[in-house]
């Protein structure tokens, strides 16, 4: 699943763009307009496809774990974004879903 590396790069791109912003508000702005729709985006689809997993052994715990780890390398590189902050709710539904799945393996 290379959703993560998609979605790092593009983060990664406009982390950088973002930088030649003068003002904090235009990076705001340009966070919330640009970079939360991507972030939100990968979320609901991982999101969607965990949901379809109704037994996760069943269903194929590989699978399972690669959605987890596809969160966990997103959640972890949220941590380390400068821009994070101004993605406060759609970071904080991305740990929410990683915490979730990690519940659900136990």
């Amino acid at each position: 699943f290379e959703l993560w590396e998609l979605l790092l790069e593009l983060l990664t791109a406009s982390g950088k763009r973002a930088e030649c912003l003068s003002r904090p508000s235009a990076r705001k702005a340009y966070a919330k307009r640009v970079l939360e729709l991507g972030l939100q985006a990968a979320t609901a689809a991982v999101k969607s496809r965990w949901n379809a997993m109704k037994d996760l052994l069943a269903d194929g715990a590989r699978e399972g774990a690669r959605l987890a780890e596809t969160m966990a390398e997103i959640n972890l590189f949220l941590d380390t974004y400068p821009l994070a902050e101004h993605l406060a709710a759609s970071v904080d539904d991305a740990n929410t879903l990683h915490i979730s799945m990690l519940a659900r393996f136990a």
